[in-house]
Formats: structure tokens, C-alpha cells, sequence
């Protein structure tokens, strides 16, 4: 089994946050509660800015970024779930960008070790943008994890294609030659099983032939032992007309036999 040292990215969560709550200006006095949460966000106080997020939308069901910050709220104290939700909601309401908010679910279902949920959502992200380079990385990553070494050499493989300069290729490149290596070996051992397993079933087809053919011969041998036993037995057996000392009506012994009698 390949173990990958590649972490899964999620910075673009945070670096979307960040670069977001830049476009505007700290929150005055009398802002808005999103306005609140937010700076209490980028002030890294994901606790007191998830309060006044959760009110911001239910003042303004359709603020994108009230959902998205929320969210990372929930994500930065450890309750993934809860941030499932929130994008759930806004994708419900048909809001922000598709590939962001799948590869955000994907990351969070793999913190609850939900992988299935967590691969289908990584698909989804890189179908809503193609060249979502981090989508194909943690997709990657996970099906290398589970083993499926074929997904996993094509996520990657989509990964180095996208992005030839990232950082992270040389890499994802090492991974990708170890996985080849891997699916080598594993070729050559199932040839081996293959071959093995041909030899062992002509070795029972011979044994199974050896013993037929032991058997046939015990078979006839029984047949000529009794043969001869027969053969033998019939000579053995006299008939009255060979035996020349067997009593018989009219012969001589009879007469002497009846004459002591009548002398008696």
C-alpha cells in the first residue's frame, strides 16, 4: 500500500475569506450583524463571528458570504458537520460558486471519514470548474487512501497537467511514479498467482488421472485373481463319473454289502 505524504488543501476556504473581507472596511459602529461577523472573523475569532453570522442570514438569506464565513466558523471549531449544513443551504439557494462549495463539503465529509461523500463531491467540484487544481489533488489523495491506484493516478495526472508549476508537482510527479511502480508489481504478482494456480490444478488433474488409472488396474487384477480362484476351484470339484472309488448301484462293494446283511 502506497502512503501519500501530500496534504489535502483547504487554504482556499480561508484565502477566499480573507480576500473578501478586505474588499470592504472594519465594521463602524451600528454595522450590521455580517458586518460584525466578519471582522470578528478576520480577526480570527471564529466563536464570537459565528453568532453574528447565523443572524446575518437570517437577516439576508441571500448573502453568499454570510453562508461561506459561517462555515469556516463551524470548520475552525471543529464542527464539520455543522458547516455541511450551512453549505448545503447555500447551495440550496443557488448561491455562490459550484467548485468552492463542493471542494469545501468534499474536505469536510473527509473530516467525518465520510469518503464516499467526500469523493463524489470532489467530482462534482472539478465538473463545475475543470481546472480546479486542489479538487484534483484531494481527490487524489483519497482514492490513493482507499487504494483505487487507477483513480488515483488520474486525478494526479489531471493535478500536474493543470498545474506543472505548483509547488506541490514534483511531488504529485514522485506519487505518480511510485503508483506505476505499484501497479507493476501488482501485474507481476497476479501473473505469479496465475501460473501457480495452472500448475496446481494440473498437479490435481495428474494425481486425479494417477489414481484413475491405480484404481482400473486394481480392478482388472481383482477380475483375474477371481479367474483363477475359479479356474482352480473347478478343478478341484470331481464329478461321479471320474471318481473311480464313489459307491454306485451294481458294483461290487454294493453286493458284498447286501450279502453281509443277510448272513446277519
Amino acid at each position: 500500500m502506497i502512503k501519500t505524504n501530500i496534504s489535502f488543501k483547504a487554504k482556499s476556504i480561508g484565502n477566499l475569506a480573507f480576500f473578501f473581507l478586505m474588499l470592504g472596511v472594519l465594521s463602524p459602529i451600528g454595522a450590521n450583524s455580517f458586518e460584525k461577523g466578519s471582522e470578528l472573523f478576520l480577526f480570527n475569532r471564529p466563536k464570537e463571528a459565528a453568532i453574528f453570522l447565523e443572524q446575518a442570514i437570517v437577516e439576508d438569506q441571500s448573502n453568499y458570504k454570510a453562508y461561506l464565513y459561517l462555515a469556516i466558523c463551524y470548520e475552525q471549531n471543529g464542527q464539520a458537520a455543522k458547516a455541511l449544513d450551512v453549505y448545503q443551504k447555500a447551495l440550496g439557494r443557488g448561491l455562490g460558486e459550484l467548485h468552492v462549495l463542493y471542494f469545501n463539503m468534499a474536505n469536510n465529509y473527509v473530516r467525518l471519514n465520510r469518503n464516499a461523500e467526500a469523493k463524489d463531491a470532489y467530482q462534482k467540484s472539478v465538473q463545475s470548474k475543470a481546472d480546479h487544481v486542489s479538487a484534483y489533488l484531494n481527490l487524489g489523495n483519497l482514492e490513493l487512501r482507499s487504494n483505487s491506484l487507477d483513480s488515483a493516478l488520474s486525478s494526479y495526472t489531471s493535478f500536474v497537467t493543470i498545474a506543472p508549476n505548483d509547488p506541490l508537482t514534483p511531488d504529485v510527479l514522485k506519487m505518480i511514479a511510485m503508483i506505476k511502480g505499484e501497479q507493476e508489481r501488482r501485474i507481476d504478482e497476479e501473473r505469479l498467482v496465475a501460473e501457480q494456480k495452472v500448475r496446481e490444478e494440473q498437479r490435481v488433474a495428474a494425481e486425479k488421472v494417477e489414481r484413475e488409472r491405480l484404481a482400473a488396474a486394481r480392478l482388472l487384477e481383482e477380475q483375474r485373481q477371481r479367474k483363477l480362484m475359479e479356474d482352480i476351484l473347478n478343478g478341484l470339484t470331481l464329478s461321479n463319473s471320474n471318481d473311480s472309488n464313489t459307491l454306485s448301484a451294481g458294483t461290487e462293494d454294493a453286493k458284498n454289502t447286501n450279502d453281509n446283511l443277510e448272513r446277519e
